[in-house]
C-alpha cells in the first residue's frame, strides 16, 4: 500500500475548427474529460463549461505555434469566438487559461489512478506505475505543451501528498520529521522530474519499460546492483 501510495502522489507530477494533425491529437485528448464534466451538470454550469472548452481549446491551438506569455486576450477570444467581457467572467489572463488545464489533467490523471485501484486491489508495485505511465504515454502531447510553457506547478506540488506515504516508508525509518520531509522531497522530485523528461525528450522508452524502471528506482533494486 506504501508503494501504491507513493507511486500515485509522485507521478501525480503529469485538454471550433481543427487546423493541424498534432492540434487535433492534443484536443482529442483534452475532450476525453472535459465532455464528461460538461455531461453531468445542469444548464447553467453547461454554458460556463462550454465557454471555457472553448477558450481551452483555443489556446491549446494558439499554443502550437507560440510560447503563452506571447498569447493575450484578444487573440484568446479571437480565436475561441468568445467577446473580451465572457472571457474576463472567468479568468483574468491566458495563463489562467493554461492553469487550469493543467488542473483538469491533474484531477483527470487521480480519477482514473483511483478508479484503476479500486477495480483491482491487489496490484504490485509496477503495475500500479504502469496504471500511470500508460496515461501520461497517451496524453504525450498535451503534457508537452503544459511543459513547452513551464505550466507544472500543480503537478509538482501534488507530489507533495508522498508526505503521508513516506511516514510509514522504510527509508524515513528513525529519521526526525525535517529528516521525513526531505526524504519525501527526494522521492517526489525524483519522479516529477523523471517523467518530465521521459515525456519532453521523447526517450525511446514503452510505458511497460518506464514503470519497471521507476519500480526498480522505488523499491531501491538499482540503487543496490
Amino acid at each position: 500500500m506504501y508503494y501504491t501510495s507513493v507511486v500515485f502522489t509522485t507521478i501525480s507530477f503529469f485538454l471550433n475548427d481543427i487546423r493541424t494533425t498534432k492540434t487535433n491529437h492534443v484536443l482529442g485528448l483534452f475532450d476525453k474529460f472535459s465532455n464528461y464534466k460538461v455531461n453531468n451538470m445542469d444548464k447553467t454550469n453547461q454554458r460556463i463549461m462550454l465557454t471555457k472548452k472553448l477558450l481551452k481549446d483555443g489556446l491549446l491551438r494558439l499554443l502550437e505555434n507560440k510560447s503563452i506569455q506571447k498569447v493575450n486576450v484578444t487573440e484568446l477570444c479571437k480565436e475561441a469566438g468568445i467577446n473580451r467581457a465572457t472571457f474576463y467572467a472567468h479568468y483574468e489572463t491566458p495563463l489562467d487559461v493554461l492553469n487550469e488545464i493543467e488542473s483538469d489533467i491533474s484531477n483527470d490523471v487521480i480519477h482514473n489512478f483511483e478508479q484503476a485501484m479500486q477495480n483491482n486491489k491487489h496490484l504490485g508495485l509496477q503495475e500500479s506505475i504502469e496504471i500511470l505511465t500508460e496515461y501520461f504515454y497517451n496524453h504525450i502531447e498535451l503534457l508537452r505543451v503544459l511543459i513547452k510553457n513551464y505550466s507544472t506547478q500543480t503537478l509538482a506540488l501534488s507530489f507533495t501528498r508522498a508526505y503521508e506515504a513516506i511516514i510509514s516508508s522504510p527509508a524515513a525509518k528513525g529519521a526526525d520529521e525535517e529528516g521525513v520531509k526531505l526524504v519525501t522531497v527526494f522521492l517526489s522530485g525524483g519522479g516529477f522530474f523523471l517523467l518530465c523528461y521521459w515525456v519532453s525528450e521523447g526517450v525511446q522508452k514503452t510505458p511497460k519499460e518506464m514503470a519497471k524502471l521507476m519500480a526498480d528506482l522505488l523499491s531501491g533494486k538499482m540503487l543496490m546492483q
